[in-house]
């Protein structure tokens, strides 16, 4: 997936126009983490069908820099799969653009491998973050659907205030000050 990575972020340096304020950064998955996926209890994968072992995210400025990027990236022709979690987030309460592009690795007689490329504005990766350093530190496991009732609703109404995508601000407001008196996050993080 080396060969896929690169290509991937040649195409993306192109989008961003190498604006300094876009954060661009690239990883392979490493093959522990694999192992954990595939058998991770509730899901079905396949090592043939991953589509992240190679991945790259963008952090840009706002929410509309991510959409636009995310169209730019569309436009080149090497995607071919679109998840908008900015439109519909996650029950966790993520946020973000999550795009499949597919390129071939001549060089080692492979085709049509995936990259996927998250889109986050820097709001969406501080919450994203934020929920990993909270796992960390108290084993919640937020990002893969488990922890208390309690600890979800905090993440997903910090997103959804983070996000102005809530009907009543203020009583938004007061629910996630109730659960942190009752959970400590802010002073846990």
């Amino acid at each position: 997936h080396m060969e896929p990575l690169r290509k991937t972020l040649s195409m993306l340096e192109e989008v961003c126009n190498r604006d300094t304020s876009t954060i661009l950064v690239s990883r392979l998955k490493r093959i522990d983490t694999i192992i954990n996926k595939l058998s991770r209890p509730g899901y079905s994968f396949v090592l043939t069908t991953l589509r992240d072992i190679a991945g790259c995210r963008l952090i840009v400025k706002t929410d509309d820099d991510a959409r636009r990027i995310a169209q730019a990236i569309q436009a080149t022709g090497q995607c071919r799969g679109v998840k908008d979690y900015m439109q519909e987030p996650k029950e966790s309460g993520y946020r973000g653009i999550h795009l499949i592009c597919r390129h071939d690795a001549e060089s080692y007689g492979y085709e049509k491998l995936d990259v996927e490329v998250q889109v986050r504005s820097r709001l969406q990766h501080d919450w994203a973050t934020a929920v990993e350093a909270y796992d960390m530190i108290t084993n919640a496991n937020l990002k893969f659907g488990d922890g208390s009732r309690s600890q979800k609703r905090y993440f997903q109404l910090a997103s959804a205030l983070m996000s102005h995508d809530v009907e009543n601000e203020k009583n938004a407001r007061n629910e996630l000050k109730a659960l942190d008196d009752k959970l400590h996050v802010l002073a846990t993080l």
